[in-house]
């Protein structure tokens, strides 16, 4: 039997037959079996059973109670086990819980690091991962315990990943940036160029600049496919494939045309006549080349003590280059880099010509204090009386005497003379003269020029004994090539300034020319006078 719960009072319900003991239905009056009467009689008072509520069976005292039931003794029901038998079950499920949630997150963890790396140094990375974890540990502990492991498992695991350390990039130093190869952004082909060197080949760099490190070179005339373009040392750079070899190239030797095959530049002047200025070669290993730059093709090396002869020159580059023959072949080299005074001056040939002593008259109208400067474009100074320094600084007087104040000395003319000359003197036209005609000769045309007499006889004293023994002489006076390579300034300005500058080679045959026309000079006011010369070799 049971007790049906109606509150506080309790009914017996058999659910057995007291006298078969055959299972009875619910509410049976009858025994279905044996036909046993289960009512009670109208004499018979309705037993009440007086139970507490089930939270009040704690004591067990309370099971002692019994109800009798025509004449049968039964224990009341034994009550249902109470709530606050569970209340140290559910915090151990909880606990359990997290604890397997805690080891798939360390799990997660573990697995995650070993797949990124990371740099153990990195200060931002690690406090994340540790703030996501403690803030998936208070989660969990929240969780209902109706929830799947599993899902929790899962849930750890990506908020692991995406809260692990991100790898540090690695820090490069400025000259390593120019060890590393650079890679263009995004590649497409962009077309066909060619290399249009002068000379061969192009370098190939590992980066858009020329700081970057060296990495092949490409011969001239071949063809290249670009696949990017980059600005790099204010030109633009082609990345390009040679070879089966990727890289950049500037642009400025690239062309989208094929370039024409050089051949030996032409110069703008040939020297033409039987005269050729003589130079030697005073370094070693010096370049021909297929033209006036060094861009140009090398075609042989010269050794230095080389006797060389002129050929041509170009207009433009003030005697630098020099058209030359080398074993049977026509071509270009250098004559001299820098200026002639700046440091980084230096010769690669020694012509046998330069001017030979000019000097300079001064005849002011009062004692004047007068500074005077010399420069030589395309020649050497070589030799100066008194000495010049920086320039020559004298007192001087109406008749010519000159007192310099360097060393308180007393001179008629400032003299000075130069060596390797390389400038280019016209000699189309002049006059041809016997060697025995020279003083005559000189004579008459220094008068036309406008030198005194003294200033004539000094001239002649020393070049006649140069000339007069020659069987001819080719002579020319110059102008404005020889003012222009030996240029004088004078301080205060002269109002009047003369300079002859005579050049000659000797001859063996008398050749016909042009006769140069001559013309004249006045003296005016402070007047100042140069003259000298050059034997052509």
């Amino acid at each position: 039997m049971f007790v049906k719960n109606t509150g506080i009072i309790e009914r017996v319900i058999y659910m057995f037959c007291p006298k078969c003991g055959k299972e009875l239905p619910n509410d049976s009056a009858f025994c279905p079996a044996c036909g046993n009467k289960l009512s009670r009689g109208a004499d018979e008072p309705e037993q009440q059973y007086q139970y507490d509520r089930y939270d009040q069976y704690e004591q067990p005292e309370q099971y002692e109670q019994y109800g009798t039931i025509n004449g049968d003794i039964y224990a009341p029901p034994e009550p249902p086990a109470s709530p606050k038998r569970f209340r140290f079950l559910i915090p151990a499920v909880i606990c359990s819980v997290c604890c397997v949630c805690m080891a798939a997150m360390v799990a997660a963890i573990v697995l995650t690091r070993g797949s990124v790396k990371t740099d153990s140094a990195d200060e931002n990375s690690a406090p994340q991962t540790q703030t996501a974890a403690a803030a998936q540990t208070e989660q969990s502990t929240q969780i209902d315990q109706t929830e799947q492991p599993q899902t929790e498992q899962t849930e750890e695991k990506t908020t692991a990943q995406t809260t692990a350390p991100q790898t540090k990039p690695a820090t490069t130093t400025t000259q390593d940036k120019y060890k590393i190869p650079v890679t263009p952004d995004s590649t497409s082909y962009v077309g066909t160029m060619y290399v249009a060197t002068k000379k061969d080949p192009l370098t190939m760099r590992i980066g858009p600049g020329y700081k970057y490190a060296y990495k092949t070179e490409i011969p001239r005339r071949y063809e290249l496919a670009v696949y990017a373009e980059r600005s790099g040392d204010g030109e633009t750079w082609a990345y390009v494939e040679y070879n089966g070899v990727y890289g950049w190239c500037t642009e400025k030797y690239l062309s989208y045309s094929l370039p024409i095959e050089y051949d030996i530049v032409e110069p703008d002047n040939y020297i033409e006549d039987d005269y050729h200025p003589h130079f030697t070669v005073v370094v070693n290993d010096l370049t021909l080349r297929k033209g006036p730059d060094k861009s140009y093709a090398a075609m042989d090396s010269i050794d230095s003590g080389t006797a060389m002869e002129e050929y041509g020159y170009n207009d433009d580059d003030n005697g630098k280059w020099i058209y030359t023959e080398y074993n049977g072949q026509r071509g270009w080299i250098m004559a001299y880099r820098g200026e002639y005074d700046s440091s980084d001056y230096k010769a690669y040939v020694q012509y046998e010509g330069g001017a030979a002593k000019p000097v300079i008259y001064l005849y002011p109208q009062r004692p004047t204090e007068v500074s005077v400067k010399l420069t030589a474009k395309n020649a050497e100074i070589s030799t100066t009386y008194p000495a010049y320094g920086n320039s020559w600084n004298v007192t001087a007087y109406p008749d010519g005497k000159l007192v310099n104040k360097a060393d308180g000395g007393n001179y008629h003319y400032l003299f000075w003379d130069s060596v390797n000359d390389r400038a280019h003197y016209d000699m189309s036209q002049g006059f041809v003269v016997k060697g025995e005609d020279t003083e005559k000769f000189l004579r008459e045309k220094l008068e036309i020029l406008g030198l005194n007499e003294d200033e004539r006889n000094e001239f002649i004293v020393y070049w006649l004994p140069r000339m007069e023994h020659n069987k001819y002489n080719q002579i020319a006076f110059q102008s404005d090539i020889y003012t222009d390579n030996y240029e004088l300034d004078i301080s205060p300005k002269p109002d009047s300034l003369l300079r002859v500058f005579m050049t000659y080679r000797p001859l063996e045959e008398k050749i016909d020319i042009p006769e140069q026309k001559l013309s004249g000079f006045e003296r005016k006011g402070f007047a100042a006078v140069e003259w000298g010369g050059a034997e052509l070799k």
